[in-house]
């Protein structure tokens, strides 16, 4: 187990159920070359083998802590990483999804402190029917993009795709900044608040964040909407 001091970025993957995605999940973070990371994966009372597969791989390697709980949704299980994080940064990942390049960490992280900001971010791209493509998700910036270099959010001013970036983990104890309690879209209040406390941030020209769509039914409920 690392010792806090020596943990640059901790990873937080919020799990419920996903036990048919989260070995390809649990793979493209444990492949990351970067040194001194912590994988913090919270189980949202999985009624299936998602608890099951994560103390396999925990069993494998000593970078992976496991914390339990009943379903609270994927908000407070992030909240609940977040406090009991050890790495300078952290960042986080659905169970579902999965990062594509094997050195992103890496250099968001070594951007992030090269460049004195507290948040970094990389490249998203997204996986429909098995093929996966690249998503602009900075195009708002036209001009104003300089991959590497600092950028204002007030320049950006967007509110989704939080989990392309990783933040300074000190920055959002200060400032509170913590996930609402929503069951659905409590990532832009997230995204907004931690950006405006960051105030300028960088882009880094990796593949990092590929997220998964058009394969699960989504039901909403008077909770979740």
């Amino acid at each position: 187990m690392f010792n806090k001091q020596t943990i640059k970025v901790s990873v937080v993957i919020p799990v419920y159920n996903v036990q048919e995605y989260l070995d390809k999940c649990v793979r493209s973070v444990l492949s990351q070359t970067i040194e001194g990371l912590e994988i913090l994966f919270v189980d949202d009372g999985s009624t299936d083998n998602s608890l099951d597969i994560l103390k396999k791989y925990q069993q494998l390697d000593a970078r992976i802590r496991i914390l339990s709980q009943t379903n609270q949704g994927a908000g407070n299980a992030r909240n609940r990483a977040i406090e009991n994080a050890g790495g300078e940064f952290v960042c986080f990942l659905d169970a579902d999804d999965y990062w594509l390049e094997d050195t992103a960490l890496e250099k968001l992280y070594d951007c992030a402190i090269s460049k004195s900001v507290k948040i970094c971010g990389g490249q998203y791209y997204i996986e429909k029917k098995g093929k996966i493509r690249s998503s602009n998700v900075y195009r708002m910036l036209g001009d104003k993009l300089n991959i590497g270099e600092k950028i204002e959010y007030a320049a950006y001013q967007y509110d989704f795709n939080y989990t392309n970036y990783i933040y300074d983990r000190d920055m959002l104890i200060k400032n509170h900044i913590f996930f609402p309690p929503y069951r659905s879209f409590e990532d832009p209040p997230f995204f907004v608040r931690a950006m405006s406390a960051a105030e300028w941030f960088c882009i880094m020209d990796v593949p990092f964040y590929c997220y998964r769509v058009g394969y699960k039914e989504i039901h909403y409920t008077e909770e979740i909407i």
